[in-house]
């Protein structure tokens, strides 16, 4: 009897450890690991409208050169679209975009192409999420809670890609394309390498895809195997009673 009720006692605190450890699987602190990672490299971005930085997006056509941009702003999950970010005005510039329901990062190719884009995440709620936009000469990559995706570009475009004129939040009021973004809380911070590696091992660190995964799982099988062991001890014990009540009759 008494391991029966055991099994049913593990049963349940193993249902309990898998729902908690499945809890945390979102867990995030990317702010926490960028500046670990960073420490005082990051440039927070003035108030000064149209900020010309081309000079230092030029960096990324050294050889292994990088730049990095670090974007905290509030989702709003309203149907409206708007642009929060911008290297340049389309089709030369780089760009954070909500086109609901999809929040993604465009990618300008020049007028006779115009742009291609990178996913960045379905919006399913008001929230404030950090993203973290690596671009190299051949790559770019983009870091958000549970989000690491990457694209072949600017490539071809390098020369062409345009950071002459570094707009955010409501500073953005595009006619060309008819989006703003009024009312938006954005900040901006930027970083510039000349080692490839330093930039994978930054955005390597902010990225929890695979903690993710690891967490989701581990619930998951915790979750089963608890209800599978209280399963087995309930029937044990309700087979006990049985018994007890046949030899009775």
């Amino acid at each position: 009897m008494v391991r029966r009720l055991l099994l049913v006692g593990l049963g349940i605190v193993l249902v309990l450890a898998g729902t908690l450890v499945w809890t945390q699987r979102d867990e995030y602190s990317s702010n926490r690991q960028i500046k670990s990672a960073m420490g005082e490299r990051l440039i927070s971005l003035g108030e000064e409208p149209n900020r010309d930085l081309s000079d230092e997006c030029k960096v990324v056509q050294s050889n292994g050169g990088w730049i990095l941009w670090i974007v905290n702003l509030t989702l709003m999950n309203d149907g409206v679209p708007r642009k929060y970010f911008e290297t340049s005005q389309e089709p030369f510039g780089l760009f954070i975009e909500y086109d609901p329901p999809d929040l993604r990062l465009g990618l300008g190719l020049g007028p006779e192409k115009w742009n291609t884009e990178l996913p960045i995440r379905v919006v399913r709620r008001d929230e404030t999420v950090t993203i973290a936009i690596g671009v190299t000469a051949t790559e770019t990559r983009v870091v958000t809670n549970v989000v690491d995706r990457r694209k072949a570009w600017p490539m071809d475009f390098l020369s062409s890609w345009r950071c002459d004129g570094v707009r955010y939040g409501a500073e953005i009021k595009n006619l060309d394309s008819g989006l703003g973004c009024e009312g938006c809380l954005v900040t901006v911070r930027y970083a510039m390498g000349t080692e490839g590696t330093s930039l994978s091992g930054v955005l390597d660190s902010v990225s929890n895809v695979q903690r993710y995964q690891i967490v989701r799982l581990t619930g998951t099988v915790l979750t089963l195997f608890g209800v599978l062991v209280f399963v087995l001890g309930a029937r044990l014990t309700g087979r006990k009673r049985d018994s007890r009540g046949w030899r009775g009759q």
